[in-house]
């Protein structure tokens, strides 16, 4: 009786995954699945241990995080069989029922991870050159997700090109794009690292707690690294159903103040931080910032709750929301703090 009151639950449980495709997203989608099958989750919830150092981190990586990646070969398996140098690249398993990102792959492509092998389902592009493949398996282990925009210069980092082959190194810098103006729509946070040679590109980044926060960005030559924060919302929108991803949208340029050198006082309002809506065509006509009532002029202090400092520009914060998300953006106009409800508009509109 026990193994058939199990086998209806886990049989259940597609009914569940229907569920939460079309209505609770993400994470209710992880919870609910949870509720069936282990492992079956997107992060740990418990504090993670802090590393003492290489060894400890080495560790946590061997026998945790690499068990989540794998290696993507072409349609045929090839006929010398599963072997890593003959892979097209890395794959980490996002969800322990086969959602994967990948720089490589697309249909009937093949996947290895661990002692399991299955065809790629599903392929969604991200705008990115990554994509999110699905295939059916089950029970696959899955990354714990840390959080990209932590990272700072000299943080150390291990970039796995491979189930069985890592690189050790660290962050170099952080850059938001070439220019000083920034769009606010377009996430252009970059994280340089310290590596001379050459990196895979769709390559997993993983923090020394064994946490994934990155990708390397596969439309760069230089060893940058996209945060994984760029890339939930198209996640979310994947395991939705959606075929095509839609950003949020605020429809402003700015310049990044804290980041900027030789504006005068008159211009910043002496203020040393905020994203300035710098002239006419600051404020995009029919955007979201328009219809909210933001002018030319405009500092924005802060993004849904969080200021905006040289830690966090306007177009990281945008970056985590959601098409149709209210916000609340508070901006300094001519020394006098103004409040305005913005409603995000769509990449897609």
């Amino acid at each position: 009786m026990r193994v058939i009151v199990i086998a209806l639950l886990i049989g259940g449980a597609s009914g569940v995954l229907s569920a939460a495709l079309t209505s609770n997203g993400l994470w209710q989608y992880a919870f609910e699945l949870s509720e069936f099958t282990e492992p079956l989750r997107l992060t740990q919830e418990q504090p993670r241990a802090v590393p003492q150092g290489y060894a400890d981190a080495l560790i946590t990586l061997t026998t945790e995080s690499l068990r989540a990646v794998g290696s993507v070969f072409s349609y045929a398996v090839p006929a010398a069989g599963f072997a890593t140098e003959n892979a097209s690249g890395p794959v980490v398993v996002l969800t322990s029922d086969g959602w994967l990102l990948s720089a490589y792959g697309s249909l009937t492509s093949q996947v290895k991870i661990g002692d399991q092998s299955c065809v790629i389902d599903d392929d969604r592009f991200h705008e990115t050159g990554l994509s999110f493949l699905h295939c059916a398996s089950s029970n696959l282990s899955v990354v714990d997700l840390g959080e990209g925009y932590g990272l700072s210069p000299g943080d150390q980092v291990f970039v796995v090109e491979g189930p069985d082959r890592f690189v050790f190194t660290s962050v170099r810098s952080l850059s938001w794009g070439g220019d000083s103006v920034h769009l606010s729509d377009y996430a252009s946070r970059r994280i340089e690292l310290s590596f001379a040679g050459t990196l895979r590109a769709g390559s997993p980044v993983f923090n020394l707690s064994g946490e994934l926060v990155g990708v390397i960005d596969p439309s760069h030559d230089e060893p940058f690294v996209i945060p994984f924060e760029h890339l939930e919302s198209a996640f979310e929108q994947a395991l939705e159903g959606r075929e095509v991803f839609a950003s949020a949208t605020l429809g402003v340029k700015a310049i990044d103040l804290a980041h900027a050198i030789g504006l005068s006082d008159d211009l910043t309002h002496g203020l040393k931080s905020g994203a300035l809506l710098f002239d006419r065509s600051s404020v995009i006509p029919g955007g979201a910032a328009q219809a909210a009532g933001l002018l030319m002029g405009d500092v924005v202090l802060s993004f849904d709750g969080e200021t905006i400092d040289e830690s966090r520009t306007l177009d990281d914060l945008v970056a985590l929301a959601a098409p149709g998300d209210e916000v609340i953006v508070v901006v300094d106009r001519a020394g006098e703090r103004l409040e305005f409800t913005v409603t995000l508009g769509s990449s897609q509109e």
